[in-house]
C-alpha cells in the first residue's frame, strides 16, 4: 500500500512539476542526498524518506533557504517501512526519476555515495521487484 501511494505521489508531483527545477541554480554536477519530504494530505501529513542524486547547485540553493520551485531526484531509492530497508525505486512509466516541490523538504543531507553500495547489506533490499 505504501508503494502504491508513493507511486501515485510521484505521478502527481511529476506532472505538476513538469516545469522542472530552476535552471539558474543548476550546475550539472550531481551528488547523492537523503531527503525527508512532508506532504500535507487531507488526512494528515505523509512523510517519505528518499535517497537520490540531485544537482549540486540546486542542493546548495536549498541549503541556503530557497524553498521556491521544484527539484529533481534521479537514481531514486526509498526507505521501505514494510521491509525496513533501502529499496531501489522502479516505476514502469517514469523509471526512477521524480520531481518534487522544494517546500515539501523537511530535511536534506549530502551522502558519501549510493546508499545501495555504502549502507550495511542488512539495511539494503537487493531484490529485483518493481514498485507497484
Amino acid at each position: 500500500m505504501k508503494q502504491l501511494s508513493l507511486t501515485l505521489l510521484f505521478l502527481i508531483l511529476t506532472v505538476s512539476g513538469c516545469f522542472s527545477e530552476s535552471s539558474s541554480d543548476a550546475t550539472g554536477e550531481k551528488l547523492w542526498v537523503y531527503v525527508q519530504l512532508n506532504i500535507e494530505e487531507h488526512d494528515g501529513i505523509d512523510s517519505d524518506w528518499l535517497y537520490g542524486k540531485i544537482d549540486r547547485g540546486i542542493y546548495e540553493s536549498i541549503q541556503n533557504g530557497n524553498t521556491e520551485g521544484f527539484f529533481v531526484l534521479t537514481d531514486l531509492r526509498f526507505w521501505s517501512t514494510e521491509t525496513e530497508k533501502i529499496t531501489d525505486y522502479k516505476d514502469h512509466t517514469f523509471g526512477n526519476v521524480a520531481t518534487f516541490r522544494r517546500e515539501f523538504i523537511a530535511s536534506i543531507y549530502e551522502l558519501q555515495g549510493d546508499p545501495m553500495k555504502t549502507y550495511p547489506p542488512d539495511e539494503v533490499d537487493f531484490g529485483d521487484t518493481p514498485a507497484e
